[in-house]
């Protein structure tokens, strides 16, 4: 799969789009109670459009890309795309919810690797930015989507916050660190959202400018558990 550069300055990062394309290839083609005859077929199918989306929405984005643009990347039919999904965005709902996965696990697999408070916040903010950055366009988008009230993608953002501030209490427990409350942890994980999203919508960031929202982010985390 060929994934040009973002025009957001963004340039996808390969380990993290390999964990992504193979999650599509583990989760992403499973179907709830589909008939054994026939499966693997069908699978291959929703497999194949899942990971071609995901190109083309990192080249050209979600409304410059038609669904007849995502029936010629897999080739597949139009009869055989309404099979598994309804629109476009009914396809970035399964990318967003794949994604989210990616980001979960790798922060409950790194996490408990640490041992103190600043190593904990450390961490934290550092995967957080690098998937942001890492997989390219794609993720500006979905984050922007997410935002939206009314999007599909919502109701999933809200179940990645709360089980990534689950994640956080159990670490700050396990650290022997002051219980955080759930607000306090919900807002800080805003506030990363919303410098995210002020890079990823903006043409170019400069890498520096990357750096230091990072730094600063990091330092907003530092007072705000401390306080």
């Amino acid at each position: 799969m060929s994934i040009n550069q973002p025009s957001n300055g963004t340039t996808p990062n390969e380990e993290t789009m390999r964990r992504l394309v193979a999650l599509v290839l583990e989760l992403g083609s499973e179907e709830e109670g589909a008939p054994r005859k026939g499966r693997a077929a069908r699978s291959f199918a929703r497999t194949q459009i899942l990971i071609h989306a995901m190109s083309m929405f990192n080249q050209q984005g979600l409304e410059d890309t038609s669904v007849q643009d995502l029936l010629e990347a897999a080739n597949i039919s139009r009869r055989t795309f309404y099979k598994y999904f309804t629109s476009k965005l009914d396809v970035l709902e399964s990318i967003y919810v794949l994604a989210s996965k990616v980001m979960l696990a790798r922060f409950e697999a790194e996490l408990q690797t640490t041992s103190s408070r600043e190593e904990l916040l450390n961490a934290f903010v550092h995967i957080y930015f690098d998937y942001q950055f890492s997989v390219g366009k794609i993720v500006g988008i979905m984050l922007e989507e997410s935002l939206r009230a009314a999007s599909p993608l919502a109701p999933h953002r809200q179940q990645l916050l709360n089980k990534v501030v689950v994640v956080l209490q159990r670490e700050f427990s396990r650290l022997g660190l002051p219980a955080q409350e759930y607000w306090r942890l919900m807002g800080l994980l805003w506030a990363l959202e919303g410098a995210s999203m002020h890079l990823l919508t903006n043409p170019l960031p400069p890498a520096d400018d990357v750096d230091a929202c990072r730094r600063g982010m990091l330092l907003l985390w530092q007072k705000g558990i401390e306080a």
